[in-house]
């Protein structure tokens, strides 16, 4: 649980959850779609894939962005965005 965690220590293992949750439920998705006779749930899950791939990246992207910090550190602006926003601005979106 997160709930006896502070500072750098909760950033570590809620991106450490977020991380495995979304293996989980990606690996449980795909059995699913596999699996499913009906199509339109088959489409469900398979449609959900995408998003759960993405937010799994953006979970390990925060991970590895707080891999190396101390408590105490600030992140700069610029570092606290998610490179997918970082570029937003470089291309005019």
């Amino acid at each position: 649980m997160l709930d006896e965690h502070k500072g750098l220590d909760l950033d570590k293992r809620y991106a450490n959850e977020m991380i495995d949750g979304h293996k989980s439920m990606i690996d449980k998705f795909e059995k699913n779609a596999d699996k499913c006779e009906d199509p339109d749930i088959q489409g469900f899950f398979s449609s959900m894939l995408p998003d759960l791939r993405s937010h799994l990246k953006m979970a390990e992207d925060t991970k590895e962005m707080i891999k190396d910090r101390k408590d105490g550190d600030k992140m700069s602006r610029e570092s606290s965005r998610s490179p997918k926003d970082q570029n937003l601005g470089k291309t005019g979106y």
